[in-house]
């Protein structure tokens, strides 16, 4: 996914004084081209970006595979995060995870209004299926 697709609830947290952030990973959203990499490489890259802009106890949005790496950097690097923002998280402790996963995306691709397809679709196809996939088995 993208970091646009959380604009609208970033400026409704900023309103209310909080710091939000939700960043585009490496290879997704309008981020570089990057090959996959896993949540604790992801929590590297994010800590190294807000040391770099000064962000210290901010409010981290994730989104699906974010949400691992907001909670790796969270764990890591606590002055960073005052608080996780964790929406739909993709992991599980199913005993077939493959299945539970592609089982509550169709889910959800059923019951998302139509009107955030317009940052879905293209967020998907410019990260493509199997970096997802590549990074989501990481």
């Amino acid at each position: 996914m993208s970091s646009s697709y959380f604009e609208v609830l970033a400026a409704e947290l900023f309103d209310l004084g909080w710091s939000p952030v939700a960043p585009d990973l490496p290879g997704f959203g309008e981020s570089i081209n990057a090959p996959a990499s896993g949540p604790e490489e992801h929590a590297r890259i994010l800590a190294s970006w807000a040391d770099v802009l000064g962000i210290r106890d901010a409010v981290w949005l994730g989104h699906s595979i974010g949400c691992n790496a907001v909670a790796h950097l969270g764990a890591t690097r606590a002055d960073l995060v005052g608080a996780q923002v964790l929406v739909g998280p993709v992991w599980t402790t199913t005993r077939h995870p493959h299945l539970r996963i592609f089982t509550m995306l169709a889910l959800d691709a059923l019951r998302e209004p139509l009107a955030l397809y317009r940052y879905v679709l293209p967020a998907y196809w410019r990260t493509g299926m199997a970096r997802w996939w590549q990074t989501w088995r990481r």
